[in-house]
């Protein structure tokens, strides 16, 4: 693994140890996704890192398949290695989700922290292409770092994480009230 890899690696690592709750958010998205235990679909994971997302709704939803998409190599390497025991329920692709089209025709598109990073604009665009990547009746849901809507409870937010012993989160992310009207401007 080369020093950049082993970098993004190490730094995913670092951002998920600051998640509070981290194995009760991702048992949220089990939950949320309208499927039966045992139901055959297809789920696209966006910038899905080293897997943890999606060994979690694999290990879940027994018959389900994956696309996971991830530019790094390194994080790449660690799903791979994550998800051995899923080889044949898996595909991981090179693909920058945020500059390049989507493959379609999935009955869920799933993410994991994997939009606070991309610009606005290319944000919007995601949502369009993640909209035309599911079937129609799809589900799309983003585990995301959501931004305090003011001042305030982005003090309190912080106050917290530091007494916790966590780094910090107030800080980045996204704001519910600009991410929900593109969401319903693409058909969300």
């Amino acid at each position: 693994m080369t020093e950049r890899a082993a970098g993004d690696v190490e730094s995913e690592a670092l951002g998920l140890a600051a998640v509070p709750c981290l194995p009760e958010l991702l048992d949220a998205v089990v939950r949320l996704l309208p499927f039966a235990r045992d139901a055959a679909f297809s789920f696209l994971d966006l910038g899905s890192g080293s897997g943890v997302l999606a060994a979690t709704l694999l290990m879940h939803f027994v018959n389900a398949r994956a696309v996971l998409l991830e530019e790094s190599a390194g994080l790449r390497a660690a799903a791979t290695q994550r998800l051995a025991q899923f080889a044949d329920r898996i595909e991981i692709a090179p693909i920058a989700f945020a500059r390049e089209p989507l493959p379609r025709g999935f009955g869920a598109v799933v993410t994991l922290f994997g939009l606070h990073g991309v610009e606005d604009i290319a944000r919007r665009g995601v949502y369009r292409e993640v909209y035309g990547a599911l079937q129609p009746e799809g589900a799309f849901l983003a585990a995301e770092w959501i931004r305090p809507p003011t001042h305030g409870i982005a003090s309190l937010y912080a106050d917290i994480h530091t007494r916790e012993g966590r780094v910090g989160g107030a800080s980045k992310g996204v704001f519910l009230s600009v991410e929900l009207p593109w969401l319903a401007t693409v058909g969300f």
